[in-house]
């Protein structure tokens, strides 16, 4: 059976006055595997609270956090705190992060970070949240070989920093991206997967970023389906991007074949290529790139030379 307690229980009042930090933590490391956290009360009865952290907030056990646009900001010492940080002791499955709001008012580093170095972390699912990456990171950061089939749908996700970006996806098999809204300066995904990691996925949704929209340096059955790209922020004057390579999509690999094959099998198929103020090109592929399948997509004029893919060194 569920538990469910309710943060209010616990003695957070969810007013921002309060410092949740000590409070968040001790409750997180009080429940039982199974549980969910409900961030629903607030000041005002329904519109969900607004808890203020300046620390990490670390989740050791198979919990679930599920708000109704409950907010959790962090004021943070500095660019390397993540907000929360899920680094459980054993095998999870099946956990649920639903309905937050999450971001950093000052300093930070990764909204949620799934850390599935040592552990296996299967079956998780961020879904209907806001979430805001730190100074120093990322929105949403899934790392390590523990981590395979996890989902993140119906989200908006921002990159703050010029340095990262708002996804980044270093871990193992199975990662779905589904009908996000991601967005932000930096990168919009970087994809840089375990080698022999398979079966990631970016469907739906859209990507405006002002400098590479997805950036894959690592994996392999990596698919882009029905996205709509946009290269800009929304503010005026810092559009231009300032990536090496002026594309939407840029997968690169820099190892040879056949030993360290590190990026194969992609395919970008039903995808919408908007124009860009500085694009170069809708899609660059470099380095040792095979079988990269790209199928029934619509490319507006982008760049000076009007050019669609560029392939470069040792592409097949």
């Amino acid at each position: 059976p569920e538990f469910i307690v309710a943060a209010a229980r616990c003695g957070m009042t969810g007013d921002y006055e309060q410092n949740a930090t000590r409070l968040m933590q001790d409750m997180l490391d009080q429940l039982p595997d199974g549980s969910i956290v409900d961030f629903d009360a607030g000041v005002a009865e329904g519109s969900g609270g607004h808890y203020r952290v300046d620390d990490t907030i670390v989740i050791r056990k198979n919990i679930s956090l599920r708000g109704r646009a409950s907010r959790i900001t962090g004021v943070m010492p500095d660019d390397a705190t993540d907000l929360i940080r899920f680094e459980p002791a054993s095998d999870t499955r099946g956990i649920l992060v639903e309905g937050l709001r999450l971001a950093f008012e000052r300093g930070g580093r990764h909204g949620v970070s799934f850390d599935g170095q040592a552990v296996g972390m299967i079956g998780n699912v961020v879904s209907r949240c806001l979430i805001n990456g730190g100074a120093g990171g990322y929105a949403i950061r899934m790392a390590g070989a523990g981590n395979h089939y996890n989902a993140v749908r119906d989200c908006t996700l921002t990159g703050t920093s010029v340095e990262t970006g708002a996804v980044l996806l270093e871990g193992a098999d199975g990662t779905k991206l589904v009908d996000n809204l991601i967005a932000g300066i930096g990168c919009g995904v970087r994809i840089h997967t375990i080698a022999g990691a398979f079966k990631t996925g970016i469907i739906g949704g859209a990507i405006r970023s002002r400098d590479v929209g997805v950036y894959i340096t690592g994996g392999q059955q990596i698919d882009l389906e029905r996205v709509q790209f946009e290269q800009g922020t929304f503010n005026a004057g810092t559009d231009l991007n300032q990536a090496r390579y002026k594309s939407h999509v840029v997968i690169e690999a820099a190892r040879a074949f056949p030993a360290g094959e590190e990026v194969r099998d992609v395919r970008i198929v039903a995808c919408n290529f908007g124009g860009g103020i500085n694009q170069d090109s809708a899609i660059t592929l470099t380095g040792y790139v095979r079988d990269v399948l790209i199928d029934e997509n619509y490319f507006a004029s982008i760049g000076r030379e009007r050019r669609h893919i560029d392939q470069t060194n040792n592409v097949r």
